[in-house]
């Protein structure tokens, strides 16, 4: 930058002195020191100011999530005292891998499994020798997982009818 400076002044007339050359440099130095430094506060006022919008965005989305979580754990709590509360039905979940991950109270009065019998392990515990043999249980699992849901009827352990739903 010094130099286009002194190309210009020197382009118009005669050399300029050592004298002007040094103060016109140190003026040139001057300029751009402070021109550096107003950059250089005007960069932290809007690197402040983001800073403070990302804390009040970060606020705002934390307040929402705790919002939602609450939201959740509330709806979850009905679901659950809903299904905890039907005893003509057998009401289970499984895992993608057909662990059971819920048992409620109706499918163990029909089931004949406890709850803690139930929990934890794999879902063909309900079907007969003869179906875990021909795989019945993957079969229907994977159909679930393609269907969205598998709807069939079968035998009970104990030889009664039985229907079975299964979902993913």
């Amino acid at each position: 930058m010094r130099r286009v400076v002194f190309e210009v002044l020197e382009l118009g007339g005669a050399p300029l002195e050592a004298d002007d050359r040094e103060a016109l440099l140190a003026l040139v130095d001057a300029r751009v020191r402070a021109a550096v430094k107003e950059f250089e506060n005007v960069r932290a006022a809007e690197r402040a100011h983001a800073q403070a919008d990302l804390e009040k965005a970060k606020a705002s989305l934390e307040q929402t999530v705790q919002e939602r979580t609450s939201e959740l754990m509330q709806t979850e709590l009905r679901f659950r005292n809903l299904v905890e509360g039907v005893k003509d039905y057998a009401i289970f979940t499984v895992d993608p891998s057909g662990v059971i991950t819920s048992w409620n109270p109706g499918a163990e009065r029909m089931k004949g499994h406890t709850a803690q019998e139930a929990i934890g392990a794999h879902f063909s515990m309900l079907y007969p020798e003869e179906g875990r043999r021909r795989d019945e249980p993957m079969a229907h699992l994977r159909a679930a997982k393609i269907e969205g849901r598998f709807r069939g009827e079968g035998m009970r352990e104990d030889g009664g009818p039985a229907d079975r739903a299964v979902a993913p």
